[in-house]
């Protein structure tokens, strides 16, 4: 990236990518890449957060993903299969604690 330019005209942050056409991608749900972005216990009927989001996305967009947050994503999927847990592995708080802990290795 230039350093004259800034992240609102980087093309790497701007929202590009649905939920269903990142989740063909990256061979997760959407409902897993929702959850990852809003966090669980998080939702408009939600009264406190279980978890809080691991992908912040796009301020402009919430449910599109910019090419940084896709990376994100591939991250977060390539640790939930590594480590074999269940699908809700990161969307959970104790897993989520775990990863901040530095419980789960990334290497």
């Amino acid at each position: 990236m230039n350093p004259h330019t800034s992240a609102r005209e980087d093309a790497r942050c701007q929202p590009s990518y649905g939920l269903s056409e990142a989740g063909l991608y990256l061979r997760v749900s959407t409902s897993t890449l929702r959850t990852w972005m809003r966090g669980v216990g998080c939702g408009p009927n939600s009264s406190s957060s279980v978890a809080g989001p691991l992908i912040k996305g796009p301020e402009s967009h919430r449910q599109n993903l910019s090419f940084i947050n896709l990376v994100e994503a591939f991250v977060l999927s390539s640790i939930r299969n590594k480590h074999g847990g269940p699908r809700n592995f990161l969307s959970v708080k104790s897993s989520s604690s775990r990863l901040k802990a530095g419980r789960i290795g990334l290497v």
